[in-house]
């Protein structure tokens, strides 16, 4: 008797340590599939933030950075800080320049002290590439390189840049425009900018004032609606050529013709 009763307390502590083994077993291979999950689960997260961060650089791919020669001893350098030096028989003037278009074979830029008779007042001034790699400059006509051009730095383009050729009146309205008609009295030239702001200059008051302007589409005209600090809003009506390079005022006896300035010769 007192063997079996040996026999059955052996039998069960052999049962008891045989469980506690089993079970120490699995726990152990479970903390391990834990580390292995929680380790492959990191190095997910790792590789997924490393392949957000890493974002394509953008390309500007326009060569314009040197010294170019025009007619009657003109001459314009665009260094890549974003200056320039304009030289021609009448003027020389220096500045800064940004980018407010890239797109197909032209740049957009927008460039201070280019106009002696706006002073304070930037200037949009079109830039045509041509197959031979000289360039048209705005209304100054027909410039060749001197050097081999350097690309444009990215950092000069203004946030809002166009970036495809403007088709709407949303973005062929941005530009400067002047009503240069010799038989008006007060010289005005505004800049309409690609982000709804304007800039104007009237030698009337001397200054440039600044607001906000929104446009309204109407077939063959236009409504631009301004917003400034210095006058009550007000609203203007166009008529707009099929060129979208003029835009004509009229009000009881006078009509208001404004071009748009420093478009390269056609």
């Amino acid at each position: 008797m007192k063997k079996i009763l040996i026999s059955a307390v052996t039998f069960a502590v052999s049962a008891l340590t045989l469980t506690a083994c089993s079970t120490k077993q699995s726990a152990n291979q479970t903390s391990s599939s834990t580390k292995v999950s929680t380790s492959t689960t990191s190095k997910s997260n790792s590789t997924s933030k490393t392949t957000v961060s890493s974002k394509p650089v953008e390309e500007l791919n326009q060569n314009l950075v040197t010294t170019w020669q025009g007619q009657n001893n003109a001459s314009i350098s665009f260094a890549a800080d974003g200056s320039y030096t304009l030289s021609t028989n009448t003027k020389k003037v220096a500045g800064l320049y940004k980018i407010a278009g890239k797109y197909e074979e032209t740049l957009v830029l927008k460039m201070s002290n280019f106009d002696s008779k706006t002073p304070g007042l930037d200037s949009y001034v079109t830039i045509s590439f041509n197959p031979d790699s000289s360039i048209e400059l705005g209304s100054l006509g027909h410039f060749t390189a001197l050097s081999t051009p350097a690309q444009v730095p990215t950092n000069l383009l203004l946030p809002n840049y166009l970036k495809e050729k403007p088709e709407s009146p949303r973005d062929l309205i941005v530009g400067t425009w002047s009503n240069q008609n010799t038989k008006e009295h007060v010289f005005i030239t505004t800049n309409y900018n690609q982000d709804g702001t304007y800039e104007r200059y009237s030698d009337a008051s001397g200054f440039v004032s600044r607001g906000r302007y929104s446009l309204t589409n109407k077939g063959e005209k236009i409504e631009l609606s301004f917003v400034s600090e210095e006058k009550d809003p007000s609203t203007q009506t166009f008529t707009v050529n099929p060129e979208f390079t003029t835009l004509t005022e009229n009000e009881p006896g006078i009509v208001h013709v404004y071009s748009k300035s420093n478009l390269p010769r056609s």
